[in-house]
């Protein structure tokens, strides 16, 4: 079997794709709790319709479809850790940059460098775990895939308590230093 993240990590049973797989998920997933929670902030800060304020999400989904078929490829010429630690970088830059944007244009461009960068904490991971299990294959993939969905119940509960606490700028800035 061909060396990857999980070998280098250990990887040999369905609590340690747990253990690795949730983390990653939902990391990877925080751009599409975020651009919600932000979008009715977005509207009233850049003085859009909503319409305009979910602009960003829309920009985020793009990146993460291209993205997933970029890190995929990538994944498979050079090893899943090249594309994670790409991830890693393109969303601490998307998330402090995205802090500092002055418009909603300017905001969507960045959010699709987040999503460029949420895509590879999900499919290049699922893959490559999925090659590493002959037993209970489906049951270690279908719990690391789950931090997605885990995401979704805890993201929402603290991005809200910092974005009324300190601000949503200040939230990104977090976020981009908490990411990688």
């Amino acid at each position: 079997m061909p060396r990857s993240l999980l070998t280098d990590a250990g990887v040999r049973s369905v609590s340690d794709s747990v253990a690795l797989g949730l983390p990653s998920e939902r990391m990877a997933s925080l751009a599409e709790a975020f651009n919600l929670m932000v979008l009715p902030t977005l509207q009233l800060e850049f003085d859009t319709l909503r319409g305009g304020a979910s602009l960003p999400y829309t920009f985020t989904m793009l990146g993460f479809a291209l993205g997933g078929v970029a890190m995929g490829r990538l994944a498979d010429r050079a090893g899943i850790v090249v594309p994670v630690l790409i991830g890693a970088a393109l969303l601490a830059i998307g998330y402090v940059a995205a802090a500092f944007t002055t418009n909603i244009w300017q905001f969507a461009a960045i959010s699709a460098v987040i999503g460029l960068g949420s895509a590879a904490g999900f499919s290049p991971l699922i893959s490559d775990l999925s090659h590493w299990f002959r037993k209970r294959r489906a049951l270690a993939v279908t719990f690391a895939a789950s931090g997605s969905y885990l995401s979704g119940a805890i993201w929402p509960l603290v991005i809200e308590h910092f974005q009324t606490t300190q601000g949503w700028r200040a939230t990104h800035i977090g976020i981009g230093l908490f990411v990688p």
